[in-house]
C-alpha cells in the first residue's frame, strides 16, 4: 500500500470568504464472487477558467484526496487499505459525505477521518502539474486512485486557469468467497475573495471516460455540479444556486471526448440516467432515462435544444454530439442595499431605491431580495446596511463557487460457478 506524491509541494490554505473551484474525482468500486475477474478504470479531466469581472487577484488554494482498498478473493484473509478507513456499509453513498465540500481533517458520516491535503498556490508562479496516488496491492486484486492538479500563473485581468484530473483503476480476482477493490480520488481548486468575485464567467471543459470489463453486474455514476453560494456574515442570510450539473448514472460504458470544437458523448448500457443542466444567465437542460435497453424519456431545452438526443423508444446504446465546453455567466449578490454595486451602501443607493419603489420586474438592481418587486423589504435592506463598506473588515459578504466532479462504479457477481470474461 502506498500513498505517493509524484511532484510539487505546497502550503496549507485557509478557507474564509471563498469562491471555490471544486473537482471531485471518479470513484471506482468492484465487488464480486465466483467469477474470473472484474475490472474498471476511470479518467475524468476538467480544464477550467475563472474570469472574475472585479479588479481583483484571488487567493487560490488547492486540495487533493486519494483512497484505495482491496481484498483478494483467492486469499480471503488478505486486506489492504490506504488511508486505513473502515469498509463502507450497505447503501454507501459517497456523494452524501462531508468531503463533497472537503475541509482538512473532517469526519465523514460513517465516522471515518478524511485526510485532506491542501496547499496555497502562488499567484505569480502558479503550480506545476502534480499527481498524487493511493495504491492498494498489488496482488491478484488491486486498486489505485490518483489526483492531478495544475494552476497556471495568474494576476489581475488574466483569470485563473488550469487542469484538474482524477483517474484510477481497480481489478478484483473473483475467487470464493469474493474479492473487492475500491478506489477514490478528487482534486479541488479554490479561488478566495469577497464581493469583487461576485460576477464573472466560468469556462468548463469536461472530458470523461469510464469503462468496465469482466463478469459482474455493474453501475456507473459521474456527478459534476457547480454550485454558487452566498452568505452575509453580519446577518447569517444565505443563498444557493446550481449553475451547472452533469450526472451520468448508468450501468454501462460512457465517455465524453472532444471532437473538433464539440464533444462526442457515447453510451453503451441498458439502464440509467444522463442529465446536464446549466443555470446562471444562459441556461438549459438535457435529460435522458433508459430502462432495459430502451430510452423511455428524453428532452433538451435552452442551450441543449440543438443536441440530437435519442428519442423515446430508441436503443439505450447511442452517440450524440455535445457542446465542447460550457461558458457559465454568474452574477451573485453583493452587500444587501448596494444598488449601484460599488461595495458600499450610502445616499446613492437610498435615492435609487426610493426612485424604483413600487416597480416590478426581473433584474431590478434595487430588488435586493429577488422577489420581483421593489417594496418595503428592499428599502429596509438599505436602511439596515446603511454605511456598510466591503473594504472594512467584517463587513464584506462571503461568496463561493464550488465546481466539482465525481463518479462511482461498482460490480457484484451473482455467485454462480461459471467463469466470467465479457
Amino acid at each position: 500500500m502506498t500513498l505517493s506524491k509524484l511532484s510539487g509541494n505546497g502550503l496549507k490554505g485557509d478557507h474564509t470568504r471563498t469562491i471555490s473551484l471544486l473537482l471531485t474525482g471518479v470513484i471506482t468500486m468492484i465487488l464480486g464472487s465466483s467469477a474470473a475477474w472484474a475490472q474498471s478504470s476511470y479518467d475524468t479531466e476538467h480544464r477550467f477558467t475563472l474570469r472574475p469581472r472585479g479588479n481583483v487577484i484571488p487567493r487560490v488554494t488547492a486540495h487533493y484526496y486519494a483512497r484505495a482498498w482491496e481484498q483478494d478473493g483467492c486469499l480471503p484473509q488478505s486486506f489492504d487499505s490506504k488511508p486505513p478507513l473502515l469498509l463502507q456499509p450497505a447503501g454507501y453513498d459517497p456523494f452524501a459525505r462531508d468531503f463533497v465540500v472537503p475541509r482538512v481533517g473532517v469526519v465523514d458520516q460513517n465516522g471515518n477521518r478524511v485526510n485532506v491535503e491542501s496547499f496555497r498556490v502562488d499567484n505569480v508562479a502558479g503550480f506545476p502539474l502534480t499527481t498524487w496516488c493511493a495504491t492498494a496491492g498489488p496482488s491478484a486484486s488491486f486498486a489505485e486512485g490518483c489526483s492531478s492538479i495544475q494552476v497556471n500563473p495568474f494576476g489581475i485581468g488574466t483569470g485563473v486557469t488550469g487542469v484538474i484530473r482524477a483517474f484510477g483503476n481497480t481489478r478484483a480476482q473473483l475467487c470464493p468467497p469474493r474479492a473487492r477493490a475500491y478506489a477514490f480520488s478528487y482534486a479541488m481548486v479554490e479561488a478566495q475573495g469577497g464581493y469583487r468575485l461576485r460576477n464573472g464567467r466560468i469556462s468548463w471543459h469536461p472530458v470523461t471516460r469510464s469503462r468496465v470489463a469482466g463478469r459482474a453486474s455493474h453501475s456507473r455514476q459521474v456527478h459534476d455540479p457547480i454550485v454558487a453560494r452566498w452568505r452575509d456574515p453580519m446577518t447569517g442570510e444565505t443563498r444557493e444556486e446550481i449553475l451547472f450539473m452533469l450526472t451520468f448514472n448508468t450501468d454501462g460504458d460512457v465517455s465524453m471526448q472532444p471532437v473538433g470544437n464539440d464533444s462526442l458523448l457515447e453510451h453503451q448500457g441498458s439502464n440509467g440516467d444522463i442529465v446536464l443542466f446549466q443555470g446562471g444567465v444562459n441556461g438549459g437542460e438535457l435529460n435522458i432515462r433508459m430502462i432495459n435497453g430502451v430510452v423511455v424519456h428524453s428532452m433538451a431545452t435552452g442551450i441543449f435544444a440543438g443536441v440530437g438526443i435519442p428519442p423515446a423508444g430508441s436503443s439505450s446504446t447511442f452517440t450524440m454530439l455535445m457542446p465542447g465546453g460550457f461558458e457559465i455567466d454568474y452574477r451573485l449578490p453583493g452587500i444587501p442595499g448596494d444598488a449601484n454595486d460599488d461595495g458600499a451602501v450610502n445616499d446613492i443607493d437610498l435615492l435609487q431605491t426610493l426612485f424604483d419603489f413600487g416597480q416590478s420586474g426581473q433584474g431590478l438592481p434595487t430588488d435586493f431580495n429577488g422577489d420581483g418587486v421593489v417594496n418595503d423589504e428592499d428599502l429596509l435592506k438599505v436602511l439596515l446596511n446603511f454605511g456598510r463598506d466591503a473594504n472594512n473588515p467584517g463587513e464584506d459578504v462571503e461568496i463561493g463557487l464550488e465546481m466539482d466532479g465525481g463518479g462511482e462504479a461498482s460490480h457484484e457477481d451473482a455467485g454462480d460457478d461459471s467463469d466470467g470474461d465479457s
